[in-house]
């Protein structure tokens, strides 16, 4: 029993002070699954067990090992079927999830519930199966066990999730009607083998022709001036350096990266940059949105469900940002704190009249 007590502090201590930690050591989400999946179903399976002995007094010397092996299986059972699940009735349904992450969030909580009472009733039915009232008494149990459990689990989950855009921005389409007519976004298609590009409104997509990249490397386009507003779209391949010019001598205006080491591009004059983006840890930590150097928001989400980063930023003037977004190009107005979906695809870049 204090061998029990001491993992229940050592993986709460862990889950505390997990915020605090650096990104290359782990988010605390990733912490809270890890602790979850090995110790915390062993403690979970215990407390489960102990409440149902007090409860409901079950004939059986074995209810620990039970109710400790339904932890394990129901976990395991979860992460395969909840990514499907997830897929299905989120990206399915929702053009822009961000939209409505609350109703997402409370979908797939109540989801993962009726999931757990389905995988451990057949335990909970081992438990009592001596019992004249098994039925009766193992559904009690379950609900009893569950109900125990997720008020521990939901709590804790949601102390290391990552969600602060979701408070600070509001998702609102007509922010787009402004930059209708004034230029181009060119990005990498879905499979991310082909290219596309799109008005800055939203309207007019359309696949390049005669374009088809190697499947499975990573690549990020880029524009290289050829003559005096004239520029080329490239292609950067990651995993070696290579570079393939995909377009030539396209007419318009396009930013330079704000340093060498930088992943922003900004199209707005040097005096009038009061907000700021900065690409965190390669994307991996998002986008983050400042002013005046004071840190405001960044556009990462990590929940038990999903893990959304963004990155390819271009600064427009009037404080408009074009950025990739989990798999979304989105428009972002830091003046007034809304966001727009624009279309489907990665890596973009834009291309101003």
């Amino acid at each position: 029993m204090r061998r029990c007590l001491r993992l229940s502090f050592a993986a709460f201590l862990v889950l505390l002070l997990a915020p605090a930690a650096r990104a290359d050591m782990g988010t605390p989400i990733m912490w809270a699954g890890f602790l979850h999946l090995t110790i915390g179903n062993l403690l979970i399976g215990i407390g489960e067990a102990a409440l149902i002995l007090f409860v409901l007094h079950p004939r059986t010397r074995w209810i620990f090992p039970k109710m400790i092996l339904a932890n394990y299986v129901s976990m395991i059972v979860g992460m395969l079927l909840l990514q499907m699940m997830f897929d299905n009735l989120v990206y399915a349904r929702y053009e822009f999830p961000f939209a409505h992450i609350a109703r997402i969030m409370a979908m797939m909580t109540a989801l993962t519930f009726l999931l757990t009472l389905i995988i451990e009733w057949p335990f909970c039915f081992w438990v009592f199966r001596k019992d004249q009232k098994r039925f009766a008494k193992s559904l009690k149990a379950n609900l009893i066990a569950q109900c125990a459990s997720y008020a521990l689990l939901v709590p804790l989950y949601f102390y290391a999730s990552y969600a602060e855009v979701c408070d600070k921005v509001a998702a609102d389409q007509s922010i787009l009607a402004g930059l209708a007519g004034q230029g181009r976004i060119y990005f990498l298609e879905k499979d991310r083998v082909h290219v596309c590009s799109v008005d800055l409104d939203g309207k007019n997509r359309s696949l390049l022709p005669d374009i088809e990249l190697l499947y499975g490397y990573e690549k990020e386009l880029s524009f290289v001036s050829s003559a005096e507003n004239k520029w080329s779209l490239r292609v950067l391949f990651a995993s070696n350096g290579a570079v393939r010019t995909l377009i030539p001598d396209l007419s318009g205006r396009a930013a330079k990266r704000e340093s060498t080491h930088s992943k922003t591009f900004d199209f707005r004059d040097e005096g009038k940059r009061d907000w700021s983006v900065e690409v965190r840890h390669l994307g991996l930590d998002g986008v983050e949105v400042s002013y005046r150097e004071q840190h405001q928001y960044r556009f990462y989400i990590d929940t038990p469900y999903m893990e959304w980063y963004s990155r390819y930023p271009t600064v427009l003037p009037g404080n408009f940002v074009i950025f990739e977004f989990y798999g979304k190009i989105v428009c972002l107005d830091m003046n007034q704190r809304k966001i727009a979906y624009i279309t489907d695809g990665y890596a973009p870049v834009v291309l101003l009249k």
